[in-house]
């Protein structure tokens, strides 16, 4: 239309719900992106979806005859279709069991009112007057030609889906998000490269990306589909991984490096280090700092001794303010309760 193709898809009668409905369209607007024949985006009307619903007596269920049909237009969402069609096939029973017809119709869906009203009503084919266009000529795709094109598909959102589960070992959740995000997923990938082969490796980075970055996005004005706009490449954020996964820095301390690494674009280590955010991690040093703790903590020291084991929490947070936050929380721990003994 006006110079632009349109492709249009028709499926036979096999979906029974709204619910169904929408996972389809969800489904064959994934598939279209990852096939990059189109954003599908339905708010920019790159992509429309029309249904047509038709209900049936129960007796009619094994045979091949359907119910008149009716066509609804104006959806401008999947979720619109999937609440149209749930609003159609209730108002059709409605009609056929109080002993009404329903008429072949155009009908439009009322966002606001959540029903649908009639447009007008349904011609024949005939009536539409159909006839061959004698100037198009015939489309014969040989099986060779097909065979090519399949050659050269790329990896399909099941595909993507089975080999992240295999390759990676994450869940369900993280494999949805980068199946149905593909850039994300993409990005995910470049990172991942650069953590070997540790499937615990693979699975912090997942975390970190999906709950980490979209504050990030919303921090900068960006979308989440913006993710080349971010100045973290995926080198340094499988370092910063690495130095999480390592306890060279806290959870805490590595959202603060995120958040810098997002704005100036530099490496973890050189951030953590200018704030001194890098863990202490050495046992002597630690051990050290553990002794000076309980000579100045005699009070909580002796009450720890005496059972009152939730005092070494006091104590630990003695050691991570005497550090200025830098020791390993966990190995102080493990140190206070050596050295209580």
């Amino acid at each position: 239309r006006a110079g632009v193709p349109l492709m249009e898809m028709v499926t036979e009668p096999d979906l029974t719900s709204g619910e169904e409905v929408s996972t389809f369209a969800e489904k064959f607007r994934l598939l279209l992106r990852y096939l990059g024949v189109s954003d599908a985006d339905m708010e920019k009307g790159q992509m429309r979806v029309e249904v047509n619903i038709s209900v049936r007596d129960k007796k009619q269920a094994t045979s091949d005859k359907l119910g008149t049909k009716v066509e609804i237009k104006n959806l401008n969402s999947i979720r619109s279709a999937a609440l149209a069609v749930d609003y159609e096939i209730e108002r059709q029973v409605s009609m056929l069991e109080d002993g009404h017809r329903v008429a072949q119709e155009t009908r439009g869906w009322d966002e606001a009112r959540q029903t649908t009203f009639s447009q007008r009503l349904k011609e024949t084919a005939q009536d539409y007057r159909y006839f061959s266009e004698p100037d198009l000529p015939v489309l014969n795709l040989s099986e060779e030609y097909i065979e090519s094109i399949e050659a050269l598909m790329p990896e399909l959102p099941e595909q993507r889906r089975k080999r992240f589960k295999e390759q990676y070992g994450l869940n369900d959740s993280q494999v949805e998000i980068f199946t149905i995000v593909k850039h994300l997923g993409d990005y995910f990938e470049n990172v991942a490269s650069g953590l070997g082969e540790e499937k615990k490796l693979h699975a912090l980075a997942a975390n970190y990306i999906i709950t980490e970055f979209p504050p990030l996005f919303k921090m900068q004005g960006m979308e989440i589909d913006e993710l080349e706009g971010i100045k973290i490449s995926s080198e340094a954020f499988a370092e910063l991984v690495v130095m999480i996964f390592h306890q060279k820095i806290s959870s805490t301390a590595a959202k603060a490096v995120l958040k810098t690494m997002a704005e100036t674009g530099l490496h973890p280590e050189a951030i953590a280090r200018e704030k001194s955010l890098l863990q202490v991690s050495d046992t002597e040093e630690l051990e050290k700092v553990a002794q000076e703790i309980i000579s100045e903590n005699p009070g909580p020291v002796a009450d720890y001794k005496k059972g009152k084991t939730e005092t070494l929490k006091f104590l630990v947070g003695k050691m991570m303010a005497k550090t200025k936050g830098q020791a390993n929380p966990q190995m102080a721990g493990d140190l206070l309760e050596k050295l209580l003994h």
